[in-house]
């Protein structure tokens, strides 16, 4: 999902928010198929770049969650906010039980590496508890 579409219409209804109803709406309707609900997910919130520059420019998250009550010039406190309200949604509207949530920039190289090895890692987890060689 692209944080950066925070503040953007959707393309099909331009009377809802891109960010809420084309990304974490389509998301909710993914994560409850039946394939994905014994899966670990994996959310890549991308274009944590572009956020920064547009919250330090005065864009702010609150017109999208009106409950935000932080700093509206602060990228990470508003990105910590965002990354808890798409957890609750989630949790609120599907039978997932583990998000694991991921701020990128895809075209930083080093960034995407770490992503990717932790990645991996939350997948090798769940393989391991799956096979009933991991914790609880």
């Amino acid at each position: 999902m692209s944080l950066n579409d925070f503040d953007q219409k959707s393309q099909d209804k331009r009377s809802e928010n891109k960010f809420i109803d084309d990304g974490i709406g389509t998301l909710c309707d993914v994560l409850n198929q039946k394939a994905v609900l014994s899966i670990p997910i994996l959310i890549m919130l991308n274009k944590i770049d572009l956020f920064r520059t547009k919250v330090n420019g005065g864009s702010s998250i609150v017109e999208t969650f009106p409950d935000y009550p932080g700093d509206p010039k602060d990228p990470e406190e508003s990105v910590e906010f965002i990354k808890e309200a798409i957890k609750k949604i989630v949790k609120s509207r599907t039978k997932c039980k583990v998000v694991n949530m991921f701020v990128t920039c895809a075209t930083d190289t080093v960034l995407m590496k770490t992503m990717i090895s932790k990645m991996i890692g939350a997948i090798h987890e769940h393989n391991f508890h799956i096979s009933g060689m991991g914790g609880d």
